[in-house]
């Protein structure tokens, strides 16, 4: 019997207003959420479903490419923020599939993450 399972990592929704993933997301969303982030107590509110720790989203030398920056996703350059983007689904780590479904967790999004059976293998010929 094996010990080799697969992970599935599946997000069942998005909190943006459309419930569309984040990168599909109109970007002025995140422009005003960080605005609001950064000047607390103006006219503008930062999303509910932003993360609590949004600095660790923005990279420290405002290029995208920071040395400091432990996330990654799809960048929004207007906002100088990252954001989880979905593109990749399986993983034979269970650490792995659990990070990478909080992430999505951070930003308020509902996943799940299922276990396979165990994979068996078979002989073949080839």
């Amino acid at each position: 019997m094996s010990n080799l399972f697969i992970y599935r990592v599946t997000i069942e929704s998005y909190p943006t207003e459309d419930g569309k993933p984040f990168d599909q997301t109109d970007p002025q969303i995140f422009v005003d959420g960080v605005y609001a982030y950064a000047n607390p107590g103006g006219e503008l509110t930062t999303p509910d479903w932003f993360p609590a720790d949004l600095e660790s989203w923005m990279p420290s030398d405002h290029t995208g490419y920071g040395p400091t920056v432990d996330k990654t996703g799809h960048w929004i350059a207007d906002a100088e923020i990252f954001v989880p983007v979905f593109n990749r689904r399986h993983w034979l780590s269970r650490n792995a599939a659990n990070r990478s479904a909080e992430r999505f967790r951070e930003w308020g999004c509902q996943v799940t993450v299922q276990k396979s059976a165990p994979i068996e293998f078979e002989k073949t010929n080839d």
